[in-house]
């Protein structure tokens, strides 16, 4: 069984995150590194991180072990000059004298399994960077569900409008006596799901168990695109429904997760996959083709202002 691993690479001060027994990441502050690191490692082979994170600039890559090998070969990391000079390598704080990473187990389903590596050489240039290994399982699940939801999109096109906005204090901005409700759903929300997203809406079940989601900043305002916005759910979920959150699970949340790690961020699901336990640092092909079958809008109306029926009926009573 084959296994992907991404390397995730910073160039500034930045968290790393070391694995731990279990196949989770914790995180811990590493300083910037010395020198200038594409002097060793290939910018080819790498990918800019393109998320806020704080941490200054990232950058993930991708290697994949064929089938039958348990080690990842950090040479394939460096410029080709720097493979001809004389480097060290640590791993999670231990000499790799064969600069290698031995790959012992597969990380659990679901999981990925995040590694500190250090490269330098004897003149003081160093860089620092992240191997996150991913189950082979992970990228074949994704593209079979990918390839599955790209066939039937019907679903979206009885998804509402989101509302542009939310009414000042943060309050629903669907009027009470809209009959029937279609978002009855507004709460407070802090995911790393939907990075810099306060407040979640979510649309009244339709009858294909289908439903939509939007997403608002402080200011109540619709966040319209990113991993922030919202996306629409083929399975609605509800709290205290746990046939509908399992539903979601399998259907909506899994294969965001595998999207995210195959794109390289050092995540694993917290318990009931309820967020992630690290920020997201890069929005790759993975994570967009997420976005192409779970859209923030509905392909037939998109928005409605604040204070209106989405029908465009008035409420009742008025």
């Amino acid at each position: 069984m084959s296994i992907v691993a991404v390397a995730v690479l910073s160039m500034a001060v930045w968290g790393w995150f070391a694995a731990d027994g279990g196949g989770g990441v914790s995180v811990a502050p590493v300083g910037p590194s010395s020198g200038d690191v594409l002097t060793l490692l290939d910018a080819s082979k790498l990918n800019a991180s393109n998320l806020n994170t704080g941490q200054g600039t990232m950058y993930t890559a991708a290697h994949v072990l064929g089938a039958g090998e348990r080690a990842v070969v950090l040479d394939v990391f460096l410029v080709e000059a720097a493979r001809r000079r004389a480097v060290s390598w640590t791993v999670d704080g231990q000499t790799a004298s064969d600069g290698r990473l031995v790959v012992d187990r597969e990380p659990p389903e679901n999981h990925v399994a995040v590694h500190r590596v250090v490269v330098a050489e004897g003149n003081g240039v160093r860089a620092e960077f992240t191997l996150v290994v991913i189950p082979s399982s992970t990228s074949r699940r994704f593209q079979e569900w990918l390839r599955t939801e790209k066939g039937s999109m019907d679903w979206t096109r009885s998804l509402p409008p989101v509302y542009s906005s939310l009414l000042p204090g943060g309050v629903n901005p669907e009027p009470e006596g809209c009959v029937p409700r279609a978002w009855p759903v507004l709460r407070k929300v802090r995911s790393q799901y939907h990075p810099g997203a306060v407040y979640e809406m979510r649309s009244a079940i339709r009858a294909d168990g289908s439903g939509h989601q939007a997403t608002y900043d402080a200011r109540g305002q619709l966040i319209r695109e990113g991993l922030g916005a919202g996306s629409a759910d083929r399975a609605s979920p509800r709290q205290y429904n746990p046939f509908r959150l399992m539903a979601h699970r399998d259907r909506d949340v899994l294969p965001f997760v595998w999207a995210a790690q195959l794109d390289g961020n050092p995540v694993n699901p917290k318990l009931l996959y309820s967020d992630f336990d690290a920020p997201l640092v890069h929005l790759g092909e993975h994570l967009r083709g997420y976005m192409s079958v779970r859209p923030t809008f509905s392909p037939v109306r998109a928005e409605v202002p604040a204070g209106v029926c989405v029908d465009g009926q008035a409420p009742a009573g008025d």
